[in-house]
């Protein structure tokens, strides 16, 4: 399971083409809608995909880790099940135990701004107003995650970060045990 996550303007979806292309990945169907609106049955999605375990495929986000941050962000409150610590905290323990691949999206906050607001796919008004405390959830979380050696961060404004992305999953996808309808 390989989860990119990022605000919106981060540079994900151009980064989950490029490695769809390069590692011949399926993407899994996507939480939201276009309008960042959550799926109804967002607590069962979140189940599902996790208790799927290890799945060779890429994430378009996923919901354990972006919906906090989008609910408290734009619709300060939060779907059924994520309101509750024990159940939140009990989905982020299955995820870990088989270690995704999570790649944090995270340009300068400037250049996400920017791009949230130049988008020609019209952007929520809620999203161009919070963008920087989006961004702020963002950053907070992927630091964590990467001084323990969780996630990586990808920068597309920095010369070689997509190799480096690349040469990382390259290695992750093949140590992972993965059976033959997967490979």
């Amino acid at each position: 399971m390989i989860i990119l996550e990022g605000p919106d303007g981060s540079g994900k979806t151009t980064l989950l083409n490029k490695l769809t292309k390069e590692f011949d990945l399926p993407v899994a169907e996507k939480s939201v809608d276009s309008s960042t609106k959550a799926r109804t049955d967002l607590k069962r999605y979140t189940e599902d995909t996790i208790n799927a375990g290890l799945q060779r495929m890429i994430f378009d986000r996923h919901p354990v880790i972006s919906e906090p941050i989008y609910a408290a962000a734009i619709r300060h409150t939060v779907k059924e099940g994520f309101d509750s610590m024990g159940w939140l905290t009990g989905q982020l323990v299955k995820l870990n135990r088989f270690r995704p691949f999570i790649i944090y999206c995270l340009p300068p906050l400037k250049t996400v701004a920017e791009n949230v607001y130049n988008s020609p796919v019209m952007q929520p008004e809620s999203v161009l107003e919070k963008i920087d405390v989006i961004w702020g959830a963002y950053a907070a979380l992927a630091a964590r995650q990467v001084s323990v050696g969780s996630a990586v961060v990808h920068d597309y404004t920095v010369d070689g970060s997509d190799l480096r992305i690349s040469m990382m999953l390259r290695n992750w996808l093949g140590a992972q045990p993965w059976n033959g309808s997967q490979r």
